[in-house]
């Protein structure tokens, strides 16, 4: 200011001067005034104008700051007038539509795309009327954006439109995959669960750190109230319906175990002496949450009841008899080898060996020789002691380890055991067994010798028992056909008696005739196979069941073959069905290839058949076999035992 100052002090001195009259000096002093004011306004203005660029240049950093951080953002950006104009933009619109803001500014959406303004004109219009904010989402190519309109309140008073559009592609997309991954894992569960639900050998459960329930699958809850006798629901404590001490402290352990972090496995096995016994393993693992904080255990259990009781069976059958129950020929080996101390002696041994049972398969049928294997087993049982160690050593073979047993008290169980045997029968057999014993009295002697001598005892006493009880069998089986069917030994007899008759008209040696004789009386012994309603004609036989008839020439041919006795007359009362041209049963033998005997038989066997049976006079009997002479009866017999007939009626 000093020199406006001093300006003014020089213009006052001019206008002192002399020179200049008093209306120069006012003109001069009034120039002087305005060049004074001049300078004065172009000072200020001069100090306004650098106040205004300075101003300016703060507002260029302002608005180039803004425009960064607006062009920064990966997200577009940009601003509309009332009249939806574009006022400004961010560098990412223009990338996205390729458009300079020059080109834009200005502008509105229909000078640029009329297809993006059809898209966007609508939301914009709705934010200027309704001044609210509108979140949208729509597709643009490839990509997916997300646009959020705000109304904005401009400098003249008027609103525009402002945005902010999100490029959500890659968030839909991981969405998207994360929707699939829920479903795929949805029905992960689902079927995991299903499989639980529909696993009839599964069960699963959940706890949480106070052993309360979190889940359980029905076979879990099924089982529970099966076992306890409890409904359970989720929250309940898995122990609180325990109420057996030992096992309350089992399952707090193992839930402890688990909740501490240890993966392992247990068996339960529930009710282990009865029918319903149930064996479940275990299977628990720790639950862990996101942070790896221990929150709960899981245990998955499978029902091993089928797989252990298998396991236990196996291990049974490697020491027992399946049929009998009793012990086997290894448990009998290595008993006979522990016991062997002389803590034990005297040690006797039993060897004992059925009679009949290939007799009764052969005529019954094995279910009934498995019978008597287990009557025979049952009277072993009730005869020896607790300690005694019983085993079947064979199919027909029995052995008895009798530790501290004296030689007369192993003749004593003998005794017994064969007295209990006359009580046991199987259809018409009578069982019987032959038995053999040894005892070890002294350290040094060998336990296998003393079970040989026991063997070679038994064998002997079968050869002397074994003609009598054949004997005996043989006479039993065929009182018992009898004694079922009145009409079957009525038949037999009648039978005999006219083979008898043949045999000698046709001048057989006596031997044959006494071989003709027994075979015509036994020829239907294989008929003991059969109901005794089919033998006295109670009912008519089934298809199967008249296959058996057909069988009962062989089943007496295996009686037959059975004893030596009657060894000779087996293939006679095989063939006794077969006829003449071939047809009969059950080898098809034709002509001469029947053995005579056996056709003598046929003829005989037919005619009581015909008179008795059928109830035909003797005049029609006679026709019938003449009818099939050469047929079914070898033409020779018939001839004789016709010639018979004719000389004496009475005779038949």
């Amino acid at each position: 200011m000093k020199w406006i100052v001093a300006s003014i002090m020089l213009a006052s001195d001019i206008a002192k001067t002399s020179q200049f009259s008093n209306k120069e000096r006012v003109i001069i002093s009034a120039l002087l005034i305005v060049v004074l004011f001049l300078l004065v306004v172009t000072f200020l203005l001069y100090k306004k104008y650098k106040e205004i660029k300075v101003q300016n240049k703060k507002i260029n950093i302002i608005n180039e700051s803004k425009q960064a951080f607006l062009d920064a953002d990966r997200n577009m950006i940009f601003l509309k007038d009332e009249n939806l104009k574009y006022v400004f933009i961010n560098n990412k619109f223009d990338k996205v539509y390729n458009t300079g803001s020059t080109q834009v500014i200005g502008r509105d959406d229909f000078d640029l795309n009329e297809e993006y303004a059809a898209l966007y004109r609508d939301t914009d219009l709705e934010v200027l009327n309704k001044k609210t904010v509108i979140i949208s989402e729509m597709e643009w190519g490839d990509r997916i954006h997300r646009t959020t309109k705000f109304p904005v309140k401009l400098l003249n008073g008027k609103y525009g439109v402002g945005a902010y559009v999100e490029d959500v592609t890659e968030e839909y997309n991981n969405k998207r995959k994360l929707e699939q991954m829920n479903d795929m894992l949805n029905k992960s569960n689902n079927l995991l669960l299903a499989i639980f639900e529909s696993s009839p050998d599964v069960i699963v459960f959940a706890l949480d750190t106070n052993y309360c329930y979190l889940s359980f699958n029905k076979k879990y809850k099924n089982t529970i109230k099966k076992i306890w006798g409890k409904e359970i629901e989720i929250g309940m404590s898995a122990l609180e319906f325990i109420d057996n001490h030992e096992d309350y402290i089992k399952f707090e352990e193992e839930f402890d175990r688990a909740l501490s972090g240890e993966n392992f496995s247990s068996i339960e096995d529930f009710g282990a002496e009865k029918p319903s016994r149930l064996i479940w393993k275990n299977y628990y693992f720790p639950i862990y949450s996101d942070d790896n904080e221990i929150i709960g255990l899981t245990c998955f259990a499978l029902n091993i009841t089928d797989r252990i009781k298998a396991e236990e069976e196996i291990i049974y059958l490697s020491y027992h008899d399946s049929l009998t129950g009793l012990y086997n020929r290894r448990f009998f080996a290595e008993e006979l080898s522990r016991l062997d101390v002389e803590r034990n002696l005297p040690i006797s041994i039993i060897v004992g060996d059925m009679n009949e049972l290939k007799l009764v398969n052969d005529i019954f049928g094995h279910a009934l020789g498995d019978l008597l294997i287990k009557k025979t087993a049952e009277v072993l049982k009730k005869v020896c002691r607790a300690d005694d160690i019983i085993a079947r050593v064979g199919g027909d073979e029995f052995t008895i380890l009798l530790p501290k047993t004296k030689p007369e008290e192993a003749e004593g169980i003998i005794s017994r055991i064969k007295s209990e045997f006359e009580k046991v029968k199987v259809k018409s057999i009578r069982g019987s067994i032959s038995m053999g014993y040894a005892t070890k009295t002294h350290v040094e002697e060998n336990i296998m010798q003393v079970l040989e001598s026991a063997e070679d005892n038994m064998y002997s006493i079968k050869v002397i028992e074994r003609d009598s009880s054949k004997r005996t069998t043989i006479k039993t089986i065929i009182e018992a056909l009898h004694r079922d069917s009145n009409i079957e030994e009525k038949h037999s007899k009648n039978v005999r008696k006219i083979c008898e008759d043949i045999g000698k008209a046709m001048g057989l040696s006596e031997v044959d005739i006494r071989r003709l004789k027994e075979a015509a009386f036994l020829h239907d012994i294989g008929k003991i196979a059969l109901d005794s309603s089919l033998l006295n004609k109670k009912r008519t036989a089934t298809d199967e069941e008249k296959k058996g008839i057909k069988q009962h020439a062989v089943v007496g041919y295996r009686i037959l073959n059975s004893f030596d006795a009657t060894i000779d007359l087996a293939e006679i009362v095989l063939a006794h069905h077969e006829r003449w041209d071939g047809t009969g049963y059950p080898k098809g033998l034709k002509g001469s290839e029947i053995p005579i005997l056996a056709r003598v038989i046929a003829v005989a066997e037919n005619y009581d058949f015909m008179i008795n049976r059928k109830e035909m006079s003797k005049e029609e009997a006679i026709q019938e076999l003449r009818k099939y002479s050469g047929l079914k009866f070898d033409p020779e017999v018939v001839g004789i035992f016709i010639e018979m007939f004719e000389k004496n009626e009475e005779l038949f």
